[in-house]
């Protein structure tokens, strides 16, 4: 991808997000490099190279990446983009201290000045993101009792919520389950395309992380393609099964 279309920031950003699924943080951090220079208005080009330092055991450089993400001009069609790389940050510091008692103090100035709740935590925490701003995709979960959680019903009875519909830009659109309250059972994840825009296809990846032990995320990563005619908002692609 990134020797035929060097110029894309958009395909470089999946390139990355396929290096991390294939465990090579060190090309996905060079790729997702690439793709800032081209887009910096872009913050998933941000997002993909704070996770790409993360595994390389770069908190602070990650979390820098995230304050450089939260410096850019965010528009109104990202939603409350501000609240999600503050909770991603949070990650980031939290994982450092966990994985370096001596960098707890840092960990902590880094989240006064940036304004992040270093106390917040996930027990599953799901993102979507996709590559042009014209397409507007939809993230369901469906929580192990078989209620599902998407743009008509964003909260489920175990606790699943899903924090907004974004239908004008990039995502990430996030549906978490608060400390506590995972249930037991199936959690199933999947995408569907609601309207397509002038690109036609739709490229995107989805997150799904765990709190992590040992200063690294637990973090799987599914990429999908979605075509056009799939139809409007009626077609749910299934993208992984989490097991609790």
């Amino acid at each position: 991808i990134a020797e035929v279309s060097p110029g894309d920031s958009g395909l470089l950003n999946r390139a990355g997000f396929l290096a991390l699924k294939a465990k090579q943080a060190t090309l996905a951090e060079t790729l997702f490099r690439h793709a800032i220079a081209r887009r910096p208005d872009h913050h998933n080009n941000y997002r993909g190279l704070a996770l790409a330092l993360w595994l390389e055991g770069k908190h602070e450089e990650a979390a820098k990446a995230l304050a450089d993400a939260l410096a850019q001009p965010s528009h109104g069609r990202y939603g409350d983009l501000q609240r999600i790389l503050r909770e991603e940050m949070a990650n980031v510091l939290r994982a450092w201290t966990d994985a370096d008692a001596n960098a707890a103090e840092r960990a902590r100035e880094l989240a006064k000045q940036h304004n992040v709740d270093l106390s917040r935590t996930d027990a599953l925490r799901i993102t979507l993101h996709w590559e042009t701003d014209a397409n507007d995709v939809d993230l369901h979960v469906v929580d192990p009792a078989g209620e599902e959680c998407y743009y008509s019903h964003r909260n489920t009875r175990s606790g699943l919520a899903l924090y907004e519909d974004l239908t004008r830009g990039l995502g990430p659109e996030v549906a978490v389950v608060p400390p506590g309250q995972l249930t037991k059972g199936r959690y199933e994840v999947g995408v569907t395309y609601f309207s397509a825009g002038p690109m036609g296809v739709s490229r995107g990846v989805v997150l799904i992380q765990r709190p992590g032990t040992t200063g690294a995320p637990a973090l799987r990563i599914e990429t999908f393609c979605l075509l056009p005619d799939a139809g409007h908002g009626k077609d749910l692609r299934h993208v992984a099964t989490v097991k609790e």
